[in-house]
């Protein structure tokens, strides 16, 4: 059967030059074709193999699934990295990796919902809690699941930076319940505990604004953009300060750097909205028509004018 393969006739040479060039090397020829032996086929693919440096196998080799979300996740398609997520857990139900990043994506397109769900199964498969716990804590919060959130995930014996973590989703979930003294405590400690991260004085921000008192409100926020001066949180609390002394276009300023910084911050984009139709207030409408119709057009106007901001906001 060797002659099928390795025994196939190659084209006539025509040239005597190009026959003589044959010679010695254990190649015959006649004069209509030249049988080259196997050995020479052999020869030939193991050095093409070694010079290759095995990338023929880089090239055909098929890219595993994970990884390829994992590029979709880090060029910003997240639709799809989802939706490459759920086959890849629908196929291959132990995959652990799988679930706990379809989870933290879920939360990051905020289905909290979702998230809880598959990060639980992380959790329940032996995903550290150090790992898992921060995150299925804000899916709790998302879900307004204060009460568990607070029993469910203590912070006794844990790493500072762990514990200060989770302490700041205490400090949500306790202002939630209207407990702020308790909030309050949290989110100290958690200053204490990890000094470099931006959350706790966010959240230190969000309790002293909730108290009323926005002079402590304020005093976070800077520090919290002393850490991180691109947190687009604490500029979007920046700008609700601004807005609640009355200073439009500081407040403007504020809203569009939080934009710049995290564009997918809906609330500020709101918020933005809000304060450019209060800026540009809709017109008066006369007498003319009944009040019934000129109520519903000045409605009818709020809300498209409204609309309208929070596009050019989008364009932004």
């Amino acid at each position: 059967m060797k002659w099928l393969f390795f025994r196939r006739p190659l084209p006539t040479i025509a040239s005597v030059a190009e026959r003589d060039l044959l010679e010695g090397t254990g190649i015959t020829s006649s004069r209509s074709a030249i049988r080259v032996p196997w050995w020479v086929y052999l020869s030939l693919a193991v050095v093409l193999l070694i010079g290759s440096g095995g990338a023929w196998w880089k090239f055909f080799r098929p890219e595993k699934p994970l990884t390829i979300a994992t590029r979709l996740l880090e060029s910003g398609q997240l639709q799809a990295a989802r939706a490459l997520l759920r086959d890849i857990v629908a196929s291959d139900p132990g995959n652990l990796d799988a679930h706990f990043r379809l989870g933290s994506l879920h939360l990051r397109l905020n289905d909290a919902v979702a998230a809880s769900k598959e990060l639980r199964i992380a959790r329940d498969m032996g995903m550290p809690p150090r790992q898992v716990s921060p995150l299925l804590a804000q899916a709790y919060l998302g879900q307004q699941m204060y009460k568990e959130l607070l029993e469910e995930f203590p912070t006794s014996g844990l790493a500072p930076n762990e514990a200060a973590a989770l302490l700041t989703l205490h400090a949500m979930a306790q202002l939630a319940l209207n407990d702020n003294a308790a909030a309050a405590s949290s989110v100290a400690l958690a200053e204490q505990l990890d000094p470099d991260k931006v959350e706790p004085p966010i959240a230190a921000a969000r309790v002293a604004y909730a108290r009323g008192d926005r002079d402590e409100a304020e005093k976070a926020i800077d520090r919290a953009l002393e850490i991180n001066p691109l947190s687009g949180e604490a500029l979007s609390l920046k700008g609700l300060l601004a807005t609640d002394r009355g200073d439009t276009a500081k407040a403007l300023e504020a809203y569009d750097a939080a934009m710049a910084a995290e564009p997918g911050l809906l609330a500020t984009r709101l918020n933005r909205a809000n304060l450019e139709v209060i800026a540009h207030p809709t017109p008066a409408i006369g007498p003319a028509g009944s009040l019934a119709a000129s109520t519903k057009r000045m409605v009818s106007n709020t809300e498209a004018r409204l609309a309208f901001a929070v596009l050019t906001t989008e364009r932004k």
